[in-house]
């Protein structure tokens, strides 16, 4: 089996002392695992971190085995921001959520479109609206209602930080209440490090 895609880099660990095990959510075979040859590589390991964009060619020679990705970069989503603490929290909360919530092989086109727009907007001045937004769209995409008043935030105001913490901790108990609690998942350290800024 082989196929070409691209996709978010959700996670990495380590495979064996030359290679890595990485996951990706990826535009026509939503979330997918593969091991990296080479992938601990200087060359390589610099551009394979969480939330890069990667065009993936994806090999097996068996479809009930893990096959083998060999990648090339298209955006760097996290060096970019190495100076802004919250946005790295932000693409971090962002990929464990993807990582955690979606099913194995199950193309999402919506929720790829929505995100691929969430790293693109973190470019902009008042980015946390388009990730609070993103946030309510994940739920509803995954089947779950956001009922609230005027959900969606306007990406070109800036919001004050009790209306963001306010934002934050609602989504919050959505998602403990509709995944995290039910199936005994540990919430995401990052998305709580993001919250907790805007409380103080």
């Amino acid at each position: 089996m082989i196929w070409e895609d691209i996709g978010f880099l959700l996670k990495k660990r380590s495979f064996s002392e030359n290679s890595i095990i990485a996951q990706f959510f990826t535009k026509d075979h939503g979330k997918t695992s593969g091991i990296i040859y080479g992938g601990t590589s200087r060359k390589v390991k610099n551009y394979l971190q969480v939330g890069n964009k990667l065009k993936l060619i994806y090999k097996s020679k068996n479809v009930e085995k893990i096959g083998y990705f060999t990648t090339e970069i298209i955006d760097v989503n996290s060096a970019i921001h190495f100076d802004n603490k919250n946005i790295l929290l932000c693409i971090q909360s962002a990929c464990y959520f993807l990582l955690t919530l979606l099913p194995e092989n199950e193309k999402n086109y919506e929720i790829y479109k929505n995100s691929e727009e969430l790293f693109k907007n973190l470019k902009k001045k008042y980015w946390i609206a388009d990730y609070i937004n993103w946030e309510r769209m994940l739920i509803k995409e995954l089947g779950f209602e956001v009922n609230i008043k005027n959900e969606i935030f306007d990406q070109n105001k800036e919001m004050s930080k009790s209306n963001i913490f306010f934002a934050l901790d609602y989504n919050k108990n959505l998602l403990f209440s509709y995944f995290f609690t039910p199936n005994k998942i540990d919430f995401s350290f990052e998305r709580n490090c993001l919250e907790n800024y805007y409380k103080k």
